[in-house]
């Protein structure tokens, strides 16, 4: 663990304390993301020391919390915050740790409650959503069931004509399109549209491709009003594998299109960006590529990855030139993180920029996570 969160601990005593001696005992260790001046972290806090609390009891020491700040304004600030929690944190002075973490586990939105265990391997990144649904824990700590016993719970539905279906028969051997959308959210809506064509492009040309709509709607009415010109699958309104594969897949925000390979491994988290990029499915199913050209619908990577950018001009020529420069590169930095898991820490990932919008050109290191909307429910992701 003090590779992960550094050397030393502090209490909000001010007592310093080694990592090792802190963390030891404990199975789980939870790291809480949190800024004291976002009222969403403010409401969450007291739902996270009743919690703690109450993992403390018994013989054995279950979890730990490390507290990780945003505060940028001051430590007395910090301090202040700090003084509310029964934990441990990482020291306001030691802030790269911060950016370390959020790379690691692509944090993006806070309050954020991380699981991981005393190795430091994620057990959840959905903390957050399983305290505020289980805080007795009695599932504690929450680890994702697998794909097949989430969907072997039950049927899956036709949209258009809401007929059941087995699951098994249906998703043998196909990619599959994890679809986390609602209704009432307007990005949602649009990209269903251009979804729905790419999905029939696909079809057309014997693709082994199917989507399954998974709802964040607030009533049956209108799950049932937006499904009904899908052409795909769905699970039924409210069904609880839908929370269950959010867990699984880490959704924090809809819209999300994940798509999956024949054995359930993610291919890409960004399937809404690869079809906008791709809306005829030349690139499906869209796996990584070993260099990137840095575009609106692929600076998604600046907030969640360390990214190594050759900047060049706009021209074609020159964008495919110093494409072609980097793929040996890249693709041998590659090979040693894939070779050796001690690399992940310094994994990259190599993009090549020519004509860089401004809301592309965002610094690579990450900024101050957005607030999860306070309209969702707890068992719903955020936009």
């Amino acid at each position: 663990m003090e590779k992960l969160l550094g050397p030393t601990l502090v209490d909000n005593q001010g007592g310093k304390f080694s990592s090792s001696a802190a963390l030891g005992a404990a199975e789980v260790v939870g790291i809480y993301f949190a800024d004291s001046a976002h009222t969403p972290c403010s409401h969450f806090l007291p739902h996270l020391v009743s919690f703690y609390s109450h993992m403390q009891k018994g013989e054995k020491r279950k979890l730990e919390v490390v507290f990780v700040s945003f505060e940028e304004a001051s430590e007395e600030k910090f301090d202040k915050h700090f003084a509310q929690m029964p934990w441990f944190a990482v020291p306001y002075a030691d802030r790269q740790r911060k950016g370390k973490l959020c790379k690691r586990f692509k944090v993006v939105t806070i309050p954020s409650l991380l699981l991981v265990t005393s190795q430091g391997e994620l057990i959840t990144a959905d903390g957050k959503h399983r305290v505020l649904e289980d805080p007795e824990g009695a599932a504690f700590p929450w680890r994702p069931a697998p794909f097949a016993d989430v969907m072997g719970q039950g049927a899956l539905l036709d949209c258009c004509t809401k007929k059941e279906l087995s699951p098994a028969p249906r998703l043998k051997g196909k990619k599959l399109g994890l679809f986390f959308a609602a209704h009432w959210c307007p990005p949602c809506r649009s990209l269903t549209g251009e979804l729905i064509q790419t999905y029939q492009r696909l079809r057309a040309d014997n693709r082994n491709f199917e989507i399954i709509y998974l709802s964040s709607d607030t009533n049956e009415q209108n799950f049932t009003k937006f499904t009904s010109n899908m052409p795909w699958l769905t699970l039924p309104y409210k069904d609880k594998r839908i929370a269950q594969l959010a867990h699984l897949f880490s959704i924090t925000g809809i819209p999300q299109l994940v798509i999956v390979d024949e054995y359930r491994q993610v291919i890409t988290r960004h399937g809404r960006e690869a079809v906008q990029e791709d809306p005829e499915g030349e690139e499906f199913p869209w796996y990584p590529r070993t260099v990137e050209e840095l575009s609106d619908t692929s600076y998604h990577y600046l907030n969640e990855c360390t990214c190594l950018i050759l900047f060049t001009s706009n021209t074609d020529e020159d964008i495919d030139r110093s494409m072609d420069m980097l793929h040996p590169i890249a693709l041998r930095h590659i090979e040693l993180v894939s070779s050796d898991p001690s690399h992940r820490e310094h994994e990259l990932v190599f993009l090549v920029a020519g004509n860089v919008s401004s809301h592309s050109c965002t610094s690579s290191s990450p900024p101050t996570p957005a607030t999860e909307s306070t309209s969702s429910s707890s068992s719903s992701p955020a936009t």
